[in-house]
């Protein structure tokens, strides 16, 4: 599940690994997103540790009567570093979101092997979680495009070709 819409997404700003809290509207969204998820048994919330994705596990554990103390935070969840790219506005151009292949180019963006690398190491630690049968991962867009291609066992830079995480939104990867 993506984390819902950010004070950033609202003003179309870069976030990367940069805090920023969840919008009223983005609070709303993950309320309706967690009522849908209330019947599927969820057994472990993991979570990145930033501020926006942790309160979205936070308002999804309130719905599921599940303990904030029992979610997992997995600071390999964080969203990719984007570099130079945190922090501006994308309003006039998409391709400045990060989530493009341009991203491959702006100095200081968290190389794409290495974002690959840290995701792949936190699915395995979720994948190897035996007590657990219904878990839910609370992240971010261009970390819920990288577990699918994992899952799909595709390579890196198909993360692009991957369609974005709306906000708030959950689908079952296995």
């Amino acid at each position: 599940m993506r984390h819902g819409q950010s004070v950033a997404n609202s003003q179309k700003i870069v976030s990367g690994k940069q805090e920023t809290p969840l919008s009223q509207l983005g609070q709303h969204q993950v309320q309706i997103e967690a009522q849908k998820l209330t019947h599927l048994g969820i057994d472990l919330i993991v979570c990145s540790p930033l501020h926006r994705a942790l309160s979205s596990a936070q308002i999804v554990a309130d719905a599921l009567q599940y303990p904030h103390s029992e979610i997992k935070i997995m600071p390999q969840l964080s969203e990719r570093g984007l570099g130079e790219l945190e922090g501006k506005s994308y309003a006039s151009d998409e391709q400045d979101t990060g989530n493009t292949i341009y991203a491959e180019s702006v100095k200081g963006v968290e190389p794409i092997d290495q974002f690959h690398s840290r995701v792949y190491a936190a699915f395995r630690e979720i994948a190897d979680t035996r007590r657990h049968q219904n878990i839910l991962v609370v992240c971010h867009m261009n970390v819920g495009r990288m577990l699918k291609v994992i899952v799909k066992n595709q390579q890196p830079l198909a993360m692009y070709d991957t369609p974005r995480l709306e906000n708030a939104h959950a689908e079952r990867l296995i």
